[in-house]
């Protein structure tokens, strides 16, 4: 018998630490310092070097390299366009179209399967950012394998669903990535 009770009391020690320690609180952070805002300031500024802002007041604004010059697809649609000088990347601006109640999910399905449609493969999602907005992002491969085809669909304060795209090869388009995701959109 005193084995039993050894071995309750080594199984309640164990609970009660394990819920110790996923009470216990961890040190909140405080306001930035005026050198860490100082140090994320200059990371932003890094970041958005030889950059201009484009976009239009219905589809939002994004930072592309200044080099950047906009482009017409041959398909016709209506997207805002800029492409790199060489036309070896691509980034498209606009606002899916849909019922008012659809969800994020409802727009990325959508879009995947608009990709489908037009030859991507390999079709994955995640769940991201914009700078501050809540993003479900699309990538997937052409079938040449060397370009990469990235979507955004967010919902910002306007209550749209816009997409940005992204395309290009992978190796090149990474900056743009990180310009689209730490830059930002913006509504102005």
């Amino acid at each position: 018998m005193r084995s039993i009770y050894g071995l309750k009391s080594i199984a309640i020690a164990a609970s009660v630490l394990m819920l110790w320690g996923c009470a216990k609180e961890e040190p909140k952070e405080g306001k930035p310092t005026n050198a860490q805002a100082s140090v994320k300031q200059g990371k932003q500024d890094d970041l958005l070097k030889d950059t201009q802002k484009v976009g239009t007041p219905e589809y939002g604004y994004v930072y592309v390299p200044k080099d950047w010059a906009h482009f017409k697809d041959v398909d016709g649609n209506n997207s805002l366009q800029m492409s790199k000088g060489d036309g070896s990347q691509i980034l498209s601006l606009n606002i899916v179209k849909g019922p008012e109640t659809a969800s994020l999910q409802d727009y990325a399905n959508s879009l995947a399967k608009g990709m489908e449609g037009k030859g991507i493969t390999d079709i994955k999602g995640a769940k991201t950012k914009i700078k501050q907005y809540d993003a479900l992002q699309l990538y997937g491969t052409y079938k040449n394998g060397a370009n990469y085809l990235i979507v955004w669909v967010f919902k910002p304060e306007d209550g749209k669903a816009h997409y940005i795209a992204l395309e290009g090869p992978k190796d090149q388009i990474m900056q743009q990535v990180r310009l689209i995701e730490e830059g930002g959109w913006f509504s102005s």
